[in-house]
């Protein structure tokens, strides 16, 4: 029965028109409608048992209608799918389908000449669901409870000003290098665009497209009236893409706060003030863009940095880390619709936060073709030099900017753009890895390589390899607290040599280790899998998906004729909402279901958050207001 499901879940196209909606484009409509003989076939929405790796387990009612509705004989498949996940259409592929069950009780041979019928029919290119649908599936499903990793939370040096201020993040002690033609260095392990002089007895920092200087870094800063001969010169000079602070035009110049520790700036406008959060015990500041509350019975303040609360009794410090689980319950009752909402994610226990677990465990996946795909070749600021991986066996090099590892003496692996590489040596050839070692899954979260444990491989043929990514591999991690932070909170000393490869930071602005288009490093690696593929990851969400690859013309499947509200519970029985009363299929007929329908009714509302989350995001697409939103990052 391989594939049996893969075809029914292509019976109705994505895009068909909705009943009752005019020309209102359908976001991912279900249930999906088939015509076999006399018969039409109703697939419902699949419900996600587990989703580990790149499989989905799942069961879904199926439907078979000849004339009355009321005579549907209903039926159940369970299986479970190869999930090629494109993030940036929200946007699911179920590839290599299996049933491993299937039970049409009123139909002869239970149901097998409808499964075949569906499965000679129908290509792969209609074989989608909206990623939204399946997580908030995943979500009422309570399987979704992978273990958290043990961050790192000390407090950064948090700076608060209430004057306009920027901070220049510095990643350790300031590395001057010559700028080649000028007489003028360069701090080369900063974002921001910071020069010297030759005696590194003024420095100079490019702001506001002016520049500001002081005579030591921890000086006061003030603008250049007139800029030293050379300096633009050296400005020029290509180097790290620099970070420039925003100023407003004719602003007076801000403060300026440099750090060589992780460190993080609050600026108030003026003085703080607070506006209340309805039905708690909490104000939030209203003049910042960072989120700081003041919990007034305490008079506590609570800040969140890349995910992590922390705590004072004054803005001015000591801060300290505060567990989510252990915040004030009031941050628990922040009301969703509350301009405060956004924090909602970092609070653990909340609905909140357990979508953001579930999107952070889901991996943007790819087919890397073998031959004819992707590339690699080593680079490094001077002659490679190895380093042990501290909780490993493992060795790295330790001056390349791309990871690469030696597992033994003949073999190597690196990890670019989210793809994996293997070689017998360090020098190559390299090729697509098809495998990986064990221990590179076991890199602890204190090793400056952690990320690389987000970039998977899940399996190989002879011409292609499954990989995929979480979000893990640029920063997002689930903690043992019940929410997603940004970055391990450990520090790392970067490579410092005639260039600056800096690790993943928590608090700085130099971030993971790539920089993704639309945040799918996979998009160039498409051609590795066939053009109906293709096809259906660069389709508008919600609307041209509905296009048959091959024709180029409209699908000519039907409208959707019923409403998605039939469910399975994991024994295979079949239930519907009728008035607000749970029923049960049996014998040809509904009666009043008895026992738990707890389960049915947390899958009734993951299926109308999933519908409406993919909607959102798909009419935003349509109307290009507003970029997709992140996937599991809701931390700050």
């Amino acid at each position: 029965m391989r594939g049996a499901f893969a075809a029914l879940l292509a019976c109705a196209a994505l895009g068909a028109p909705a009943a009752g909606r005019g020309d209102q484009v359908a976001a991912d409509p279900w249930p999906r409608q088939f015509k076999s003989g006399n018969a039409t076939i109703l697939v419902y929405q699949p419900q996600v048992d587990s989703w580990i790796g790149n499989t989905v387990t799942f069961r879904s009612a199926v439907a078979v209608r000849k004339t009355d509705p009321k005579d549907d004989v209903y039926g159940v498949l369970f299986g479970k799918a190869r999930a090629q996940v494109d993030k940036s259409s929200r946007i699911v592929l179920l590839e290599d389908v299996t049933v491993s069950k299937r039970d049409f009780p009123g139909l002869p041979d239970n149901g097998l000449l409808y499964l075949i019928s569906l499965k000679t029919q129908l290509g792969p290119s209609q074989r989608t669901i909206a990623l939204d649908r399946l997580e908030a599936s995943l979500a009422a499903s309570g399987a979704a409870t992978a273990p958290g990793v043990a961050v790192a939370n000390d407090p950064p040096r948090i700076i608060v000003s209430r004057t306009p201020a920027i901070l220049v993040a510095i990643d350790g002690p300031p590395a001057l290098r010559p700028v080649p033609k000028t007489s003028f260095q360069r701090v080369i392990n900063t974002r921001s665009l910071l020069l010297a002089d030759a005696d590194a007895t003024q420095f100079y920092l490019r702001s506001g497209g002016g520049w500001l200087s002081a005579a030591g870094l921890e000086g006061t800063w003030e603008p250049v009236v007139t800029a030293p001969e050379g300096l633009e010169a050296a400005a020029a000079d290509p180097g790290p893409r620099p970070v420039e602070p925003p100023t407003a035009a004719g602003a007076p110049a801000p403060a300026v706060h440099v750090s060589d520790v992780p460190a993080c700036l609050i600026v108030f406008d003026g003085e703080p003030a607070f506006d209340p959060v309805a039905g708690t015990d909490l104000g939030r500041a209203s003049n910042t863009t960072s989120e700081v509350f003041l919990a007034t019975a305490s008079h506590q303040y609570f800040v969140l940095l890349a995910g992590r609360w922390f705590r004072a009794a004054e803005l001015e410090g000591p801060w300290t880390w505060v567990p989510s689980p252990e915040l004030p319950p009031d941050f628990r009752k922040i009301p969703a619709d509350s301009p405060a909402a956004g924090v909602l994610a970092a609070v653990a226990g909340t609905p909140q936060a357990e979508e953001a677990l579930i999107a952070n465990a889901v991996p943007q996946t790819a087919v890397v073709s073998r031959v004819g795909g992707p590339t690699f070749a080593p680079r490094s600021d001077g002659a490679p030099q190895m380093a042990p991986l501290a909780g490993t066996a493992l060795q790295y090099v330790v001056n390349s900017r791309t990871p690469i590892i030696q597992a033994d003496p003949r073999d190597f692996y690196a990890l670019s753009n989210g793809v994996w590489f293997t070689s017998s040596a360090l020098a190559g050839p390299w090729i697509v890895a098809a495998t990986l070692p064990d221990a590179i899954a076991t890199i602890p979260p204190s090793s400056p390589l952690f990320f690389v444990t987000g970039a998977r491989i899940y399996g190989a043929t002879i011409g292609f390899v499954y990989e995929g990514y979480t979000p893990a591999y640029l920063g997002s991690i689930s903690t043992s607290d019940g929410v997603v932070v940004h970055g391990t909170g450990y520090t790392y000393p970067p490579w410092i040599g005639s260039a600056w490869y800096p690790y993943p930071a928590t608090y700085a602005s130099w971030g993971g280790p790539a920089d993704p288009e639309g945040g799918n490093l996979y998009r160039a690696y498409r051609g590795g899998v066939s053009a109906e593929v293709r096809s259906v990851f660069s389709a508008s969400p919600g609307g041209a998906i509905s296009v048959n690859s091959k024709s180029g013309k409209p699908s000519p499947y039907g409208t959707v004729e019923a409403a998605n509200d039939v469910y399975v519970d994991k024994e295979g029985r079949v239930y519907t909402n009728a008035s607000g009363t749970w029923q049960v299929h049996s014998a040809s007929r509904w009666a009043d279901a008895s026992g738990d329908t707890d389960w049915a009714d947390r899958e009734a509302r993951a299926r109308a958050a999933g519908e409406g989350a993919f909607r959102q995001f798909s009419q935003a697409a349509a109307s290009q207001e507003g970029a997709p939103r992140p996937a599991g990052n809701s931390s700050r």
